[in-house]
């Protein structure tokens, strides 16, 4: 049996494929839970008390936070102490039957362990070794700790979600989570190579440089122009708004560049006016008096219901959507009728289902995340050790018990 493929945990698209994590927090374990979605076999390697995000917020008992109950779905967990030979040992074994290592420590700390890519290539050829950062291996901010907000501060990206007047943190871990994304990316065209080469390779990201490739439009803008964007500037440049309406709910609307939306919403508030108003006329005027437009619309939008803006708007085919909170999300019919919620495996507790369908492959179990060290012995035992051996490890401490 493989070391960290049983034949049946997972199915997808991706069943076949090996991949080892030794991931924390949020940009490696989400980017190994995507592979497992679509069908990888992933193990998760832990050590001391587990990912800290196991009892980062609140969620389920024994470990199952919210948070590490959403990053680490259809995994199994294998704890070791990587202090030991043993432990080290364990996961060098399982990397050599992997297809695919995912790894987010501060750089130098996998060659400390021995289990850095020169460490590891000769006995794993094919191996693709992703290792993600905070700020990459060279540079004056190598050796800070690089975290979600600090990613997005130095990339950029904060300063298009921040009001500078009113600078509130908002919103979840963007720079994590593009980062795991483009770990998935890089990942899966290495192995698009190595299935013509036969040859695997080491990819490298960090949280700075996947930030802001993410951010397209607005680093092109000042490329182009010089003009450093804001946060206003994509929602005036696509003319988004939201409103708050007579029973306290928000209205969100997008008039974008098809001159049909802005019609269609002059024809609903009936304010026909506005479009002689020399600030509104014109497409561009009114991205220039973005700030006057939607101070002339709030007050209209305060007037009556979001049902019944949504129920005008709708029907003139002006793009617009009640602002959802996460209890409406789950009661949106249209989030019902995408099947989006999905039950664990076994279990009562539910989570967001895969949002991709593919024809060749039936919908696969969603499996629960794993408590810390479930699956131990099982991925040892297909290792090679023998019960005796699994069982001389707990007590030697180099496995860790659950």
């Amino acid at each position: 049996m493989n070391a960290v493929a049983s034949g049946s945990f997972n199915s997808g698209p991706l069943s076949g494929l090996r991949v080892v994590e030794l991931g924390r927090f949020v940009a490696a374990p989400y980017a190994s839970r995507l592979l497992a979605d679509l069908g990888a076999e992933v193990v998760k390697v832990e050590t001391g008390s587990g990912d800290p995000f196991r009892t980062f917020v609140q969620g389920r008992p024994g470990g199952l936070s919210s948070s590490f109950t959403a990053l680490n779905r259809n995994k199994r967990s294998l704890a070791v102490d990587l202090r030991t030979a043993q432990g080290r040992d364990a996961v060098a074994a399982c990397m050599r039957d992997a297809d695919v290592f995912i790894e987010n420590s501060r750089p130098g700390t996998m060659a400390r362990l021995g289990l850095g890519y020169d460490d590891v290539r000769a006995d794993s050829p094919r191996l693709i070794y992703c290792s993600i950062s905070g700020f990459g291996e060279q540079g004056p901010y190598v050796e800070r700790p690089g975290y979600d907000m600090i990613g997005q501060a130095v990339s950029g990206l904060a300063s298009q979600l921040l009001d500078p007047k009113a600078p509130q943190i908002m919103g979840p871990n963007l720079s994590d989570s593009i980062t795991g994304m483009m770990a998935v990316y890089a990942v899966l065209a290495a192995l698009h190579e190595r299935s013509q080469t036969g040859v695997g390779q080491r990819v490298a990201l960090n949280l700075v440089g996947s930030t802001l490739a993410f951010l397209g439009t607005e680093a092109q803008r000042y490329l182009d122009t010089g003009v450093v964007p804001h946060h206003l500037t994509r929602p005036s440049g696509s003319l988004a708004f939201v409103f708050r309406c007579s029973d306290q709910r928000l209205l969100a609307i997008h008039l974008s560049s098809p001159p049909k939306f802005w019609c269609g919403l002059l024809s609903v508030i009936d304010r026909t006016d506005l479009a002689e108003d020399v600030r509104f006329s014109t497409h561009h005027a009114r991205q220039a008096h973005y700030l006057d437009l939607r101070d002339e619309l709030a007050p209209l939008f305060a007037s009556r219901s979001v049902v019944q803006w949504i129920n005008a708007l709708a029907a003139a085919g002006v793009p617009c959507a009640v602002v959802n909170d996460m209890k409406e999300v789950f009661e949106d019919e249209q989030v019902k009728t995408l099947g989006l919620l999905r039950s664990f495996d076994g279990e009562e507790a539910a989570t967001v289902d895969v949002p991709v369908q593919f024809s060749a492959h039936a919908s696969q179990p969603m499996r629960p995340p794993p408590r810390l060290g479930e699956h131990s012995a099982e991925v040892l035992r297909s290792l090679g050790y023998s019960t005796h051996e699994i069982d001389e490890g707990l007590d030697e401490g180099w496995l860790i018990r659950q």
